[in-house]
């Protein structure tokens, strides 16, 4: 392999995990907005709770 395929080669394996990253950027992203989402429920969850309690109080 000449030295400039490896070059090439290099680069395409950059592009590659650049994508990668990417899409591990974006996962990331969205596990994100899970943990965001459960602790908004869990909250409101415990809120309804709370509210159940000091109503039959």
């Amino acid at each position: 392999m000449s030295r400039s395929g490896g070059l090439v080669a290099g680069g395409w394996w950059l592009v590659a995990g650049g994508w990668w990253l990417v899409a591990g950027g974006w996962w990331l992203v969205a596990g994100g907005w899970w943990l965001v989402a459960g602790g908004w429920w869990l909250v409101q969850k415990s809120a309804a709770r709370n509210r159940q309690v000091i109503f039959h109080a």
